[in-house]
């Protein structure tokens, strides 16, 4: 088979994921960006006003931050909580991705 056949059976496989990809979440993402410019319930005229209160808004900033530092503070905080439980127990094994490189390691060579 020649590369260029082998890339068409390629393409031709995803397809469907692209239309599926295009269909639950390219769509309703245009719609959702659609309806966000709206400036009143009634759908009729098109503006920035919903934008200029979210953003000129204090309280929006304060819940913007929150939600953005416990998602990149949480999974850190988890992290450092089982590497400071596995310090004192050379015993305990865990599986830990190095630089790409899954392996059996001492917890206490963790930290």
């Amino acid at each position: 088979m020649s590369i260029r056949r082998d890339t068409a059976d390629q393409i031709r496989l995803a397809w469907p994921l692209a239309g599926f990809f295009l269909l639950f979440f390219i769509a309703p993402l245009i719609i959702l960006i659609l309806v966000s410019f709206h400036t009143g319930p009634d759908m009729k005229t098109y503006g920035i006003t919903q934008w200029v209160k979210l953003l000129g808004d204090g309280f929006s900033w304060r819940v913007l931050g929150d939600t953005l530092r416990k998602d990149v503070a949480g999974p850190a905080t988890v992290r450092a909580e089982r590497q400071l439980c596995a310090i004192g127990r050379p015993d305990r094994r865990e599986v830990v991705a190095v630089e790409g490189d899954a392996r059996q390691r001492p917890a206490s060579e963790i930290v």
